[in-house]
């Protein structure tokens, strides 16, 4: 009778240990799925609280405040070349412009682009606050990977000393090119590379209204790609070389 209870103990604290690991991987962001209709890889990020904005930032990152978001999901890399060509949207309109091959983010397109695609693939685009968190993680860290300045071992940007593109020129690298980059959720590109569209409207932004973007770009200076960098592209600029897009996802819980 006692090797059956210390069986049926065991057995419970296998299960409990069980439950804690995968209660654990998701907390912390390792939980992945694979979208079925675009291939793109996404990464989970749990519900909570984080720290939003910066007051050591321009103007309209302040003040820094603690913000409560739901659980969401987020494409682990920019959106690629390769995987835009695939949209049947008709408002998926050919990029204007192309640098690199399939697997580099596709620039060139507008937000109304962007969001028809994050749409055709079953997914939306982020809203500021659910980038900046899957970004910068809840310790209100300076850039995706920590306190660090940024340099070329993070971020494809101009770190001021080897020029655009960390010396390579005027265009992005392939999606996922700096994994020391990467976010504490484990998302990457999310400094440099491409700077990204989000669902956000600003009315109020310094030189007019316009769509807000994310993230800095492969000629972005460091400071313009900390986590908490607010941008906005105003008319009649609706899309350039060093901007693309992620989407997203509500969690089902």
């Amino acid at each position: 009778m006692k090797t059956k209870q210390h069986g049926i103990v065991l057995l419970l604290l296998i299960l409990s240990m069980f439950i804690s690991g995968c209660q654990a991987g998701k907390s912390s962001g390792t939980e992945t799925k694979a979208s079925r209709v675009d291939g793109m890889t996404m990464i989970y990020i749990p519900a909570g609280e984080f720290i939003y904005g910066s007051n050591d930032g321009d103007f309209d990152e302040k003040p820094e405040r603690t913000l409560y978001l739901d659980a969401f999901w987020i494409d682990k890399t920019e959106v690629t070349q390769g995987m835009y060509a695939k949209c049947k949207d008709p408002e998926c309109e050919k990029p204007t412009c192309a640098n690199g091959g399939k697997n580099h983010p596709v620039v060139c397109i507008t937000w109304n682009s962007a969001k028809a695609y994050c749409e055709w693939a079953g997914r939306r685009l982020l809203t500021e606050a659910e980038w900046e968190k899957a970004a910068r993680g809840m310790d209100g860290r300076t850039y995706p990977w920590g306190n660090e300045p940024a340099a070329c071992e993070y971020a494809v940007m101009d770190d001021l000393v080897y020029g655009n593109g960390c010396g390579e020129g005027n265009s992005a690298w392939e999606v996922g090119s700096k994994p020391q980059g990467a976010s504490p959720y484990g998302v990457l590109d999310m400094a440099g590379n491409v700077s990204e569209w989000v669902e956000d409207w600003d009315d109020f932004a310094f030189n007019g209204a316009g769509r807000v973007i994310r993230g800095g770009s492969y000629f972005s200076i460091p400071f313009s790609v900390r986590a908490s960098t607010h941008e906005v592209l105003h008319l009649p600029v609706d899309r350039h070389d060093g901007l693309g897009f992620r989407c997203g996802a509500t969690a089902a819980e």
